[in-house]
C-alpha cells in the first residue's frame, strides 16, 4: 500500500468518525509531504557504504580480506572497510586503494575491472574467479564505481 493511499484512507476514516479539526488534517498532509521529501532527498544520494557497498564486499570479498586472513592486508569487513580504503596506498601499485572521486586512480575499481596491471599493479583481478570465486554481477560492480564517484564517504 503507499504512503498516498494510506493517508487517504487516515483522512477519510478520521473526518467520518471523530470529526476532527481541518488544523489536525493539515498537519497530517505536511507529515506526508516531510516524508515524501526525506524519501527523495535521500535517493538523490548515491550508493551508502553501509548499505549498498558493504553488502556487495560482504558477498564477494569478506571470506578473503577479514581480520584474520587480510590478503594485502587488506580488511573489508563491517567498519574496517572505510579506514582501509579511502586514501590508503595499495599494497600493490603506487595508486590509492580508492581515490575519491576517481575511478581511474583507484586500485580497487582496477582490480574490479581486470585493468589493474595496465594501471601497474600486480596479482590477479578480483574476485578470484579462477579460485572458484563467483564473479562480481555488474550491478554489484556498478555500485561501487559509484560510490567511488561520489567521494567514497563513510556513509
Amino acid at each position: 500500500m503507499s504512503l498516498h493511499t494510506i493517508y487517504l484512507h487516515t483522512v477519510h476514516l478520521l473526518t467520518k468518525r471523530t470529526g476532527f479539526s481541518l488544523a489536525l488534517l493539515l498537519s497530517v498532509n505536511l507529515l506526508s509531504v516531510n516524508l515524501l521529501s526525506v524519501n527523495s532527498i535521500a535517493g538523490d544520494l548515491g550508493p551508502s557504504l553501509s548499505f549498498d557497498v558493504q553488502p556487495v564486499f560482504d558477498t564477494y570479498c569478506v571470506q578473503c580480506h577479514m581480520l584474520e586472513v587480510a590478503q594485502a592486508g587488506l580488511v573489508l569487513e563491517n567498519g574496517e572497510a572505510y579506514a582501509n580504503l579511502v586514501g590508503v596506498k595499495s599494497t600493490q601499485s603506487d595508486l590509492l586503494r580508492v581515490s575519491p572521486d576517481n575511478t581511474e586512480a583507484s586500485y580497487l575499481a582496477n582490480k574490479l575491472l581486470g585493468t589493474h596491471v595496465e594501471a601497474g599493479g600486480s596479482g590477479s583481478g578480483m574476485p578470484l574467479t579462477e579460485m572458484g570465486h563467483r564473479p562480481l554481477k555488474d550491478q554489484d560492480l556498478k555500485v561501487i564505481i559509484d560510490w567511488i564517484n561520489q567521494g567514497g564517504p563513510d556513509s
